[in-house]
């Protein structure tokens, strides 16, 4: 029989593991992923928070959703064709599963077809989510500002308080980033000075503009 020479050997070795290395790999899922599949099992006892914060970290990170669908979807419901609402939902949150608005418009939709299981489903979502929000401080100050993983998270926050949009300012503090809103409370017609913790949503657009 013949030997190869240990030098060959050991190099057919790493051939052969180089190669192995380069074929599909079961890749674990991350944090957010796994997560996020729990949610989507009908798991809503997660920490919304946790994910949040494990979204805003992973790869599948982004500031926004689609518009045009989440447009299409508002006017689906305006028109009253609940199920066409849903569908338009539904893309949403097939590329941003986090998106707030999304999981409101499709259990109102899901509720007025008298659809309960599935009203009730994106309710816990929708709540879980504004709750973990709110969870991050009281938006009074800026060192207790909300965080957010979109500007439009803010807008959603100020229609769950009942409050108008008014001016918006954009704060820049250390190695922070702070929109600064001043809606009006119409029960008082006085201003109210909110604040949230945009370092995310900067962070990708800062990220974005680079490329």
């Amino acid at each position: 029989m013949r030997v190869l020479p240990k030098c060959l050997g050991f190099a057919a070795l790493l051939l052969v593991t180089g190669f192995l290395s380069g074929l599909p790999q079961n890749r674990a899922p991350d944090k957010y992923e796994a997560l996020l599949a729990r949610v989507k099992q009908g798991d809503t006892t997660v920490d919304f928070l946790e994910l949040r914060r494990a979204f805003a970290d992973s790869r599948q990170y982004t500031d926004s959703s689609n518009t045009d669908e989440r447009k299409a979807m508002l006017s689906a419901f305006t028109k009253g064709d609940f199920p066409q609402a849903i569908e338009h939902s539904k893309r949403v949150l097939d590329g941003y599963y986090l998106d707030i608005e999304a999981h409101q418009f499709a259990y109102l939709a899901y509720r007025e077809m008298q659809v309960q299981e599935e009203a009730e489903f994106h309710h816990r979502i929708a709540h879980g989510l504004i709750q973990a929000i709110f969870q991050t401080g009281d938006g009074k100050s800026r060192e207790t500002a909300w965080e957010v993983l979109s500007t439009h998270e803010e807008y959603v926050i100020l229609q769950v308080l009942g409050l108008r949009p008014g001016s918006q300012s954009l704060i820049r503090a250390g190695k922070h980033s702070y929109d600064m809103l001043e809606p009006i409370d119409p029960k008082t017609q006085q201003k109210v000075t909110l604040y949230f913790n945009i370092d995310k949503p900067m962070g990708y657009l800062h990220k974005v503009l680079s490329k």
